[in-house]
């Protein structure tokens, strides 16, 4: 196939098809769904320690740096 009919034929299938997936009913007995609940998001352990991670973080940043050998050549 030519690649013109390619491009028209994927551009033709695509709208097509769209109208099938985004389509509602227009009924007018139906009702929408019931909006979600308001609740309010669960407090997690991660953002009240997020300060001990960063600092273990930098820790065992320095003794990686210190087992290559980065920081005995600045001691030095």
């Amino acid at each position: 196939m030519r690649p013109q009919i390619v491009t028209i034929f994927a551009f033709t299938l695509l709208i097509l098809s769209s109208g099938a997936m985004l389509g509602q009913s227009a009924a007018k007995g139906d009702k929408s769904p019931p909006p979600p609940d308001q609740r309010t998001p669960p407090d997690l352990f991660l953002d009240e320690r997020l300060i001990w991670l960063l600092l273990a973080g930098l820790v065992y940043g320095a003794y990686v740096a210190y087992k290559r050998g980065r920081f005995k050549e600045i001691l030095r």
